[in-house]
């Protein structure tokens, strides 16, 4: 079994149309697979095929998918504020 860098380096060495299973997109997203599965059943999440038991992403998808959910910065100035309690502050 690949190794977590040989994965990210074959998705990112892959064209548009390739597709991986669910483990590789939970390491490349950074997400866990329970995450994935609860996201494939609720809604939400990267659209996939089902293939017979499986599920594939295609790299298309997985992309547009980052590029809406992921926030992108320039500098780490940009970072939000850590967040505290809602209920911290409030007099």
């Amino acid at each position: 079994m690949p190794d977590k860098a040989q994965i990210r380096k074959d998705y990112y060495d892959s064209p548009a149309d390739s597709l991986f299973d669910t483990k590789a997109v939970a390491i490349i997203i950074g997400r866990s697979i329970p995450w994935l599965h609860a996201k494939a059943h609720s809604g939400g999440g990267i659209p996939f095929f089902k293939m017979g038991q499986t599920r594939k992403y295609k790299k298309e998808d997985i992309q547009n998918w980052l590029a809406v959910h992921v926030p992108r910065y320039s500098s780490t100035s940009e970072y939000p504020p850590a967040t505290t309690n809602e209920n911290e502050g409030a007099k």
